[in-house]
């Protein structure tokens, strides 16, 4: 498959990035409740083109590309209701909720 240079992704891992015609052919689904507690939201997977998130809890999810995200050592803060989508970046996700309430975060992974 035709890839473009080689950047460096978050946490230094290097990764190629996928073709502008490079297209998702599978969009799995998943649902991580609200714990108040850090937990994986993605496992790292070679070959994922992209991924989303969607809070659906009461409170804001504070995610990270990498382990142990927290309230003070995150990348993205999602607001209750919100939505968030990243491009090529290969590795594990975890988040972590402002506190324990109601809802998830909905995950779907692209390959």
């Amino acid at each position: 498959a035709s890839r473009l240079p080689t950047r460096v992704a978050p946490l230094g891992r290097t990764t190629e990035m996928p073709a502008p015609n490079t297209r998702a052919t599978t969009g799995t689904t998943s649902s991580v409740a609200d714990l108040g507690t850090v937990q994986t939201l993605l496992a790292a997977r070679e070959g994922r083109l992209r991924c989303s998130f969607y809070n659906d809890s009461t409170v804001d999810l504070y995610l990270k590309p990498g382990p142990n995200a927290s309230t003070t050592d995150f990348t993205v803060k999602v607001a209750a209701g919100g939505y968030f989508e990243d491009v090529g970046y290969v590795g594990i996700w975890t988040g972590v909720w402002a506190s324990d309430a109601s809802g998830s975060c909905r995950v779907t992974e692209y390959v």
